[in-house]
């Protein structure tokens, strides 16, 4: 168990094969006679995982962040957040995850940060983020998409931040002036796009849209 501003559980020898295991318990020595209701973070770095495992949500009820890496991490589904109704802040990056189902957040309606860069995800349906009014940043870069739905971010309000760089975008139908608070959208080195607004030396944002949507709308790559 490790102590810095939350309390968290960094898991060794996590081994996860099967779609379907379970975890009944985890072993360890909490400090200050604390429980497993008190963690609020899991970390596992460079686990040999392919998935989530389930229950999860139910030896630490009181989850707010998971942070996984480096793993064999292929599938994410919505089972493996129940019981997560806590969860603010989903660190995901640079494993193998290829698909983003539309219903897997159904669990985590408190979800503020999501973080899937660096995998092998090719495309996100506009119903993803549909029930995350509290999404502030979403954090995608470095995968294999290549077209963003219209209605992709259309009930995110809070959204702050969007990083899709280094996807292979053809298509972007978004309109980024439309999500009042936006501050950063990094859209660069896409095949359509090569531009930011609010960071990287980037452009006013009705000149970023401007161009996204002149560059990105067609069906063909620009």
């Amino acid at each position: 168990m490790t102590d810095f501003i939350s309390y968290g559980c960094s898991v060794k020898n996590l081994i996860v094969t099967s779609r379907d295991t379970h975890i009944m318990e985890v072993s360890g020595n909490h400090k200050y006679d604390r429980t497993n209701n008190d963690v609020t973070t899991f970390y596992a770095y460079n686990p040999p995982l392919k998935y989530i495992p389930k229950q999860l949500g139910f030896i630490f009820s009181n989850l707010k962040t998971i942070f996984i890496t480096k793993s064999s991490l292929s599938l994410i589904e919505f089972r493996d957040f129940q019981n997560m109704k806590k969860l603010q802040k989903l660190y995901l990056p640079e494993n193998q995850i290829e698909k983003v189902p539309f219903c897997v957040f159904k669990y985590v309606k408190n979800l503020e940060v999501i973080d899937l860069s660096g995998n092998q995800i090719k495309a996100l349906h506009e119903d993803t983020f549909t029930n995350l009014p509290n999404l502030l940043q979403f954090i995608c870069g470095d995968n294999d998409i290549e077209h963003l739905e219209n209605g992709l971010f259309r009930n995110n309000f809070n959204l702050k931040r969007v990083h899709m760089q280094e996807n292979q975008l053809k298509t972007i139908e978004i309109n980024f002036m439309k999500i009042k608070g936006i501050e950063v959208v990094d859209l660069r080195f896409n095949p359509c796009i090569n531009l930011s607004f609010g960071c990287c030396k980037g452009i006013p944002l009705r000149d970023f849209q401007n161009q996204t949507s002149g560059n990105c709308n067609g069906p063909e790559v620009c």
